[in-house]
């Protein structure tokens, strides 16, 4: 996520897709990687979709600061 993140330096917007419990379907991922999505991972540990959603915004005002 870090690379991704300092590759958008200067980016107007930033949106995460955070899939659910079951993880993205497999159209439902080849939607997103058609529209620009980056495929990035918040690590091993499996997270709650309110606590990625969070933690990606975290790292990301950490990284923009």
């Amino acid at each position: 996520m870090k690379n991704v993140l300092e590759n958008a330096q200067g980016c107007q917007k930033i949106v995460f897709l955070i899939g659910p419990e079951g993880d993205f379907t497999p159209t439902e991922l080849s939607a997103a990687l058609k529209a620009g999505f980056i495929p990035v991972t918040l690590g091993e540990t499996t997270l709650k979709v309110d606590t990625a959603a969070i933690t990606a915004v975290g790292f990301a005002r950490l990284m923009f600061s």
